[in-house]
């Protein structure tokens, strides 16, 4: 439920004018595509299928997934402007030892860990069974498709983005005024949160 709430809400929050119409039918859309996707997992070989997939996605993706979400949310997006977030949610800040987790202690452990990964790859096995070469093929391409989107958006925003390179990097990585909560009257003590902060992040 949890994963299939965080796609289904990004979707709607991405294009919001014409798939939160229509949430029903998506929500069924998106449950029959992933358990016609899952089917290949159920038969007499699907314990090699999901060998394969979780060979790859449960370290490299996994990873730098979770690298990059530290960056954007300890660096990007402000560790401070996040716990104040939390603040308006459930009326108190996280301990400042979450923030040295979010901005530190994590990324690096990630950097670490995919390190060590990469120096101890070896191409995937199932007990005495060794995947012949298009099955590493196979794991490598279902682990890009879940990370290739990441930096495809990057680039795709840095591209529309007008200006010189840095002008474009510092454009594209500001959080948006615009967000903040769907209800308008938490969304204008928002607004002032943010007008309030800005003379201390100038």
């Amino acid at each position: 439920f949890t994963n299939l709430e965080t796609v289904l809400t990004a979707l709607c929050d991405y294009f919001p004018r014409h798939l939160m119409r229509h949430r029903m039918l998506l929500t069924g859309l998106f449950c029959v595509f992933v358990y016609i996707a899952g089917l290949c997992f159920v038969t007499q070989g699907g314990v090699y299928v999901f060998q394969l997939v979780d060979w790859f996605l449960a370290t490299l993706t996994v990873t730098i997934v979770s690298l990059l979400e530290c960056v954007v949310l300890g660096w990007l997006y402000g560790a401070d402007r996040f716990s104040e977030d939390i603040q308006m949610m459930i009326g108190r800040k996280p301990p400042v030892f979450f923030r040295l987790l979010w901005c530190f202690a994590t990324p690096f452990l990630m950097v670490v860990l995919f390190v060590f990964t990469l120096l101890r790859y070896k191409p995937p096995t199932y007990g005495d069974y060794h995947y012949d070469v298009w099955g590493s093929v196979l794991g490598w391409i279902v682990a890009a498709v879940s990370f290739v989107p990441i930096p495809a958006v990057v680039v795709y925003k840095l591209y529309r983005a007008k200006g010189t390179l840095l002008q474009r990097l510092r454009l594209t990585t500001k959080p948006d005024d615009c967000w903040g909560p769907a209800d308008i009257t938490r969304r204008k003590l928002y607004q002032r949160q943010i007008l309030q902060r800005a003379p201390r992040s100038a």
